[in-house]
């Protein structure tokens, strides 16, 4: 097993992204008051760790929580 633990950073934007679903880059560090450079690297580090998922669509990428695929 492995056990992971999150800064209160971290965790603060998750939650954002657990509240309001898809959201762009800009939209998650106006929310979470997390710099935009900052913001980028939390975002790709979730996505590397397959807990947020990356969406484009009309133009934009947008963010958003991985749905579980556990049964």
């Amino acid at each position: 097993k492995v056990i992971v633990t999150y800064s209160d950073r971290e965790k603060h934007l998750l939650s954002i992204l657990e509240k309001y679903g898809e959201l762009t880059l800009n939209k998650c560090s106006k929310l979470s008051n997390i710099p935009r450079i900052t913001t980028s690297r939390l975002l790709a580090d979730f996505i590397r760790f397959g807990l947020v998922e990356q969406i484009f669509r009309e133009h934009t990428f947008f963010f958003k929580l991985k749905e579980d695929t556990t049964p």
